[in-house]
C-alpha cells in the first residue's frame, strides 16, 4: 500500500488509482479489501514490466540472510572496537600504576575521602560493607567527609535512605568522582570492600579512579576487599594495577593476602575480616529461633566466572545438575513440614537479580514463590530473618556472613569452587558446613539441613570480629596519620 500526501491510499505509486482516503471514516483495511479486483488487474497486466521493480521479489531466505549479515557486520565492528578500547584503557592504567607510592599521610582533621567499589549494584552484603567501612573510618579519623562513587547512583541513594549509618555519605557517579579527583577535592581514595576480580569488567572503572588518585598525589587504599578469582591476562593486569596503586591494604582473608603478595611482591598488607562483620557485630536482636524455618540465600551460578577451566557444555551440564538437586532438596524439606523462604540478597536488575533467578528455578512451585522475600527494607529487618531461621542454605558470600554473625546454622554452597566462600568457612573451622557446587547432592544435603535445623545454634564470632576491627584501626592509623 502507498499513502499519498493528501491522505489517500493506493496499491502502488505507479499504476494504481486512488482507492480512498484514510481521513474519511473508512478503515485502511476496508479500503484495501474493497478494491481487490483492481489489484488483480495491476498484478496481471502491469507488474512484470514495471521499471520500479529492478530485481523482482526478494526470496525470504535471501532477505533474512542479508539482514543477518548486516547485523553481524555491525556487531563485529562494535565488539572489536570495545575490545580495543578496553585494552587501551588497561594499558594506560597499568602503565600509570607502576610509579612509587611513597608514604603519604593525611594531615587534615576532617579529611575528604572517596569510597569506591561495587556500589550502585548493592546486595545486602554491600550495604553492610559500606556501613562497616564507615564505622572504621569514623574511628580512625575525626569526622571524615565521606563520598561514594556509584555505578548506578539512584541505587546507592536508596541505600542511604535505608541505613542511618551511611546517611551522611554523599553519592556521586564515577564521572563526577573522576572530575573531583582531578580537581583535587579528595584527600584519599579507598576501595571499600568487595571483590577485586578480573572476571568483572567494571573493575577497570575502579582501577581508573585509583590510578587517577595516585597521579593527583592523594592517598589510595583498600579496606576489607578480597582478591580474585583471575581469568585472563588483560583483565588480570587491571587487578594488578588496582592492587599496586594502594598505599594501604587490608584484606578480608588469608587467601586474598597470598594473592596480594603474588601480584605485588610485597608483604605490607593486613589480613583482617570482611567489613560487613563490623556492622553486623553492632546489631542487637531478640528474635526467637524457629527450627521449621529454612532460609534459602541462593543465586544464579555465573559459570563463566567460576568454571572457566571447564568446557562450555561441561559447565552448563554442571549447572543444570546442581539446580535439579536444589529443586529436589526444597521439595523434600517442604514434605517434611519445613517453611522455606527464598531470600533475595540482590534485589536490583543491575549486577545479578536474585528475584529473576528464583522465579526461573522455582517456576510452578507456588509453595516456594509465595514466600519469595524480595522486599526493599532496612538491612536490620533482613538480618532478623536470618536470626529467626533454623538453618540457612546459602550461596552468596555475605549470606553466609549474615548467617554466621547471627549464629544461625549454615550449609554453605561454595559456588566459587575453592574461593571466597571456602575461605570464609575454613578460616573459622567450619569445613563440615561447606560443600562445593560440584559435589552438592540432594541425598546428602537433606539430612544435613534437617540435623542443623533441629540442632544447637552456631558459634559466636563477636570477639574475633571486634579484635579484627581494633587491629584494622591501629593499622590504618599507623600508616596514614
Amino acid at each position: 500500500m502507498t499513502l499519498l500526501p493528501e491522505g489517500a491510499l493506493a496499491y502502488c505509486a505507479v499504476e494504481s488509482k486512488t482507492l480512498g482516503s484514510v481521513i474519511d471514516d473508512r478503515s485502511p483495511s476496508d479500503i484495501f479489501t474493497s478494491n481487490l479486483s483492481h489489484l488483480a488487474e495491476i498484478k496481471k497486466n502491469k507488474c512484470d514490466g514495471c521499471a520500479h521493480d529492478y530485481e523482482g521479489l526478494i526470496a525470504k531466505s535471501d532477505l533474512i540472510a542479508d539482514l543477518g549479515q548486516g547485523l553481524l557486520r555491525k556487531a563485529r565492528i562494535k565488539r572489536v572496537q570495545r575490545k580495543l578500547d578496553r585494552r587501551a584503557r588497561v594499558a594506560r592504567v597499568f602503565e600509570d600504576a607502576t610509579g612509587e607510592l611513597g608514604s603519604k599521610r593525611i594531615k587534615k582533621s576532617r579529611p575528604s575521602i572517596l569510597l569506591c567499589g561495587w556500589y550502585g549494584t548493592e546486595t545486602l552484603g554491600d550495604k553492610a560493607i559500606l556501613a562497616g567501612v564507615v564505622r572504621v573510618l569514623q574511628a580512625v579519623f575525626d569526622s571524615p567527609q565521606l563520598s561514594v562513587a556509584s555505578l548506578e547512583p539512584y541505587i546507592s541513594e536508596n541505600t542511604r535512605g535505608q541505613m542511618e549509618e551511611v546517611g551522611d555519605v554523599l553519592v556521586m557517579s564515577h564521572k563526577e568522582a573522576r572530575a573531583q579527583i582531578t580537581n583535587q577535592k579528595f584527600d584519599a581514595v579507598f576501595m571499600a570492600g568487595g571483590p577485586i576480580m578480573s572476571a568483572v569488567s567494571e573493575c577497570l572503572d575502579i582501577a581508573e579512579l585509583f590510578v587517577l588518585g595516585q597521579k593527583q598525589g592523594v592517598v589510595t587504599g583498600i579496606i576489607g576487599s578480597g582478591i580474585g578469582p583471575f581469568t585472563s591476562d588483560s583483565r588480570d593486569q587491571t587487578v594488578k594495577a588496582l592492587v599496586s596503586s594502594a598505599q594501604v591494604t587490608t584484606l578480608r582473608d588469608q587467601k586474598s593476602l597470598e594473592s596480594y603478595k603474588m601480584l605485588t611482591g610485597k608483604n605490607s598488607a593486613l589480613a583482617s575480616v570482611d567489613p560487613a562483620w563490623w556492622w553486623l557485630s553492632q546489631q542487637g536482636g531478640d528474635e526467637e529461633r524457629d527450627p521449621n524455618l529454612v532460609v534459602l540465600a541462593l543465586r544464579d551460578w555465573p559459570y563463566q566466572e567460576y568454571a572457566n577451566t571447564l568446557g562450555y557444555d561441561e559447565a552448563r551440564q554442571l549447572k543444570s545438575n546442581f539446580e535439579m538437586n536444589l529443586q529436589e532438596v526444597c521439595r523434600e524439606l517442604h514434605a517434611r513440614g519445613k517453611e522455606i523462604v527464598p531470600f533475595c540478597m540482590h534485589k536490583y536488575s543491575v549486577g545479578g537479580d536474585d528475584r529473576q533467578f528464583y522465579r526461573r528455578l522455582f517456576k510452578g512451585e507456588e509453595y516456594l514463590l509465595k514466600n519469595l522475600d524480595d522486599r526493599h527494607r532496612h538491612p536490620v529487618e533482613d538480618l532478623a530473618l536470618f536470626r529467626k531461621a533454623g538453618v540457612a542454605l546459602t550461596m552468596r558470600f555475605h549470606s553466609a556472613v549474615f548467617s554466621l554473625a547471627s549464629q544461625t546454622p549454615v550449609y554453605a554452597i561454595d559456588y566459587t569452587r575453592g574461593g571466597k566462600v571456602a575461605s570464609l568457612l575454613e578460616e573459622r573451622g567450619l569445613q563440615k558446613h561447606l560443600v562445593t557446587l560440584d559435589d552438592f547432592q540432594a541425598g546428602e544435603a537433606i539430612p544435613k539441613l534437617l540435623e542443623m535445623a533441629d540442632g544447637p545454634i552456631g558459634p559466636s564470632f563477636q570477639q574475633e570480629t571486634e579484635s579484627a576491627f581494633d587491629e584494622t584501626c591501629q593499622y590504618l592509623r599507623g600508616k596514614l596519620l
